[in-house]
């Protein structure tokens, strides 16, 4: 004898978990307001309701470059606790100023120790998992370095990392170390000549490499203590499928030399200022893609080049940006 299914009771299409996923599947803000402003406000929570205000009210509204992944300390301060009460909405957090946030935090809750970082800590320790991308400064004036790791623990959702290096500060690398272990897009920027050089980079590198997660590595202004060493680890990421190298000339020779002893399976995009080790060490590796900026000098090069390898010379755009690409 068939028995009968039992029938699931049907979700009203406005219920306000539903309209948030509804939501967060539209990629334009100007979709969303649409939405949030076309539904009876009765329909709508408290998260969706301080969404609707920061479309409406905020000097700038809620553009693209905050939906779905609001930055917090880019919204007017005055509205702070607006975006803290629609932050379920927003599919992910992002935190570009640390110091900064940190401010608008302490603007939106007075009565918090002015001596500690406990306003961002405990935004990253509700919201951690919803936090996906962090920039690190050289200087941090609101916390310590053991802060800065216990904050990159709270962040449980991290997956990019974009960090500027001023000095070889062990502590500091251990910081930031404590916080790769999920993310999938690091990006190193060198405020000074020696910024990368301390031999504490290199395991750190390596051990990310390793993880087998590694998408997207950008190296800006950076020389390591070996970057033959690097290189190899670099060569041999298979995961690795982005890779922006700015002023890394020492790198990049490295890491043609290492590659023309590897098969590559997978495209690398590269962005390098000065390409000149490229003209003498790609002359056989046509398994590279390339992005070669501010090349206004060397157009008759870059086209040899090119036409060398047989890869397709990609349009030559105002801003003298040269693109290369394998066949």
């Amino acid at each position: 004898m068939l028995r009968k299914r039992p029938c699931v009771a049907p979700i009203d299409a406005a219920h306000p978990a539903v309209l948030a996923s509804i939501a967060q599947c539209l990629s334009s803000s100007k979709d969303v307001a649409s939405l949030l402003h076309a539904l009876p406000p009765a329909n709508l929570d408290a998260p969706l309701t301080a969404l609707r205000t920061l479309f409406t009210t905020t000097s700038h509204g809620v553009d693209d470059c905050l939906w779905p992944q609001i930055c917090i300390e880019h919204v007017d301060r005055q509205y702070t606790s607006t975006v803290l009460a629609a932050l379920p909405v927003f599919r992910s957090i992002r935190i570009e100023h640390c110091d900064r946030l940190d401010a608008n935090l302490r603007a939106a809750n007075p009565d918090t120790d002015a001596s500690s970082f406990n306003p961002t800590m405990a935004l990253a320790a509700k919201w951690g998992h919803k936090i996906t991308s962090i920039y690190i400064p050289t200087v941090l004036n609101c916390h310590t370095n053991a802060e800065l790791a216990k904050l990159l623990s709270l962040c449980t959702g991290l997956d990019h990392m974009h960090v500027k290096v001023e000095e070889p500060d062990p502590a500091f690398i251990d910081a930031v170390a404590s916080g790769m272990q999920y993310v999938t897009r690091l990006d190193l920027i060198g405020m000074d000549e020696f910024a990368f050089l301390s031999e504490s980079w290199l395991p750190v590198l390596e051990a990310w490499l390793a993880l087998g997660i590694a998408q997207h590595l950008g190296l800006k202004f950076f020389e390591s203590a070996d970057d033959t060493r690097l290189a190899r680890a670099i060569a041999a990421t298979a995961s690795l499928t982005s890779l922006e190298l700015n002023d890394a000339d020492s790198v990049v020779q490295s890491l043609l030399t290492a590659s023309l002893s590897t098969t590559a399976t997978s495209p690398t995009v590269a962005e390098v200022d000065s390409f000149d080790v490229l003209l003498e060490a790609l002359t056989t590796c046509c398994g590279v893609s390339l992005e070669v900026v501010d090349a206004r000098y060397k157009c008759k090069e870059v086209a040899y080049f090119a036409s060398t390898l047989q890869l397709r010379l990609g349009d030559y755009i105002d801003n003298h940006e040269v693109h290369v690409y394998s066949p």
